[in-house]
């Protein structure tokens, strides 16, 4: 039976460290008094070039508007629950397409006032964080008005936040802190599984072989080469390092040579990771005096959309090598949703799980079914939901919330003997 105590403390220790991570990382987009009447102010002044009869004059106040605009707040402008996008130059037609139109073509902007400037008004959640493109007379582009950018697998998308988005990325740390970066480095190795040469990389933590008696975390990551380039999630693990959030982690990144062969619950692929790779890994660390844990739940295993599933289907299917995943957007709905399936679960009990989905046009409701099912089997899991999409940036924002709910669910399970 579990410890009321022990549930209790750790409850405790949870809404702590959600208050410390607020009050250190809290980076709202805007919003000082000045500021937001400031807003109010250029909304206003759309509203009154309604009223300006000289065209001459007209087009000169939109111009002199939207320049404003861009220069105090960028676009789109985010205010009481709506996000005013804008567009400013000669186009017949500007439409919005975006992670909430699943990269449609939804949204029309309209003319304001008969001049060069357009504008849509769309209502969000306050906490979203989201990308868009414009189509401008049928040529897609960044919004020129907006600086912030995302880079995703398929190239680069403009990105805005709500007022209230709260950025807990540990992408960055304060200006006066320290951080001794760790190192990667590349290799391969002749797969008897697979019958194929394989590259991986390995990330090794500054100072990692320092104290020979320490032993570090393991973390494999899928889509390795994208996570280093795209996620910089070897940066996020520099950070949370530094800030004394999680205990030393070496990390093994790992790319496919064909995603959506080897990702959809391929058990060849399962077994090149867990027992070509892995071993290989922690030879190769041993060699340069680092120690990684044998404990499984020291052990943890992530990936993104078909990476996702792969990380739950591995982790089940390997429970004392890998006792530990964090599933962002896990399509679970690739093979008719076989992992659903009690046989399937059987191991689950003796795994941490960290599941994180977007809510926005991602994969919430099978998320949510896992862990209801997860739930009923007794596993220890916890499901986090964002206001994001199905892109990098939310697996990028969002990691650092994974790997420390990775850590409580192992003091959990500490706790509990």
């Amino acid at each position: 039976m579990p410890n009321p105590l022990a549930q209790l403390g750790e409850r405790v220790r949870e809404l702590a460290h959600q208050v410390q991570t607020i009050l250190r990382w809290r980076h709202y987009s805007g919003r000082t008094t000045d500021s937001m009447n400031k807003l109010k102010t250029f909304e206003q002044q759309l509203v009154e070039l309604h009223d300006i009869e000289n065209k001459t004059e007209r087009e000169k106040k939109a111009a002199a508007l939207y320049a404003a605009i861009k220069k105090e707040c960028g676009t789109p402008m985010a205010l009481e629950g709506r996000a005013h996008f804008f567009f400013y130059g000669d186009a017949s037609h500007v439409m919005l397409a975006g992670d909430w139109t699943y990269w449609q073509m939804a949204t029309p902007f309209e003319r304001v006032a008969e001049t060069k400037l357009f504008q849509a008004v769309l209502e969000f959640p306050p906490t979203a964080r989201l990308q868009y493109k414009l189509v401008v007379d049928g040529n897609w582009i960044l919004d020129p008005g907006n600086p912030h950018t995302s880079a995703e697998g398929f190239g680069v998308n403009s990105e805005f936040w709500m007022d209230e988005y709260e950025d807990r990325s540990f992408l960055t740390l304060p200006k006066n802190q320290e951080v001794k970066r760790g190192t990667i480095t590349r290799h391969s190795l002749k797969s008897e599984i697979l019958h194929e040469d394989r590259e991986f990389f390995l990330f090794t933590p500054s100072n990692a072989a320092a104290d020979p008696l320490v032993e570090h975390q393991l973390l494999l990551i899928h889509d390795g080469a994208e996570a280093i380039s795209i996620g910089r999630f070897h940066h996020i693990l520099d950070n949370l390092m530094a800030a004394g959030k999680l205990p030393s982690t070496c990390a093994i990144f790992i790319p496919p040579h064909n995603r959506h062969t080897e990702y959809a619950l391929n058990k060849n692929y399962e077994k090149f990771c867990v027992e070509e790779v892995i071993p290989k890994a922690v030879e190769i660390w041993k060699e340069r005096g680092v120690k990684i844990s044998e404990e499984p739940q020291d052990r943890c295993v992530t990936g993104a959309s078909l990476g996702g599933l792969l990380a739950t289907q591995t982790v089940l299917d390997f429970p004392k090598q890998l006792g530990a995943v964090i599933a962002q957007s896990p399509a679970y709905w690739v093979t008719r949703g076989a992992i659903f399936r009690p046989a399937s679960l059987k191991n689950a009990p003796d795994i941490l799980f960290v599941l994180q989905t977007g809510t926005v046009c991602d994969a919430r409701e099978l998320t949510r079914i896992m862990y209801a099912r997860l739930r009923n089997v007794s596993a220890e899991v916890t499901c986090m939901e964002y206001v994001q999409g199905h892109t990098w940036g939310n697996w990028r924002t969002n990691l650092a919330d994974g790997l420390l709910a990775w850590q409580r669910l192992k003091n959990v399970v500490l706790e509990h003997g």
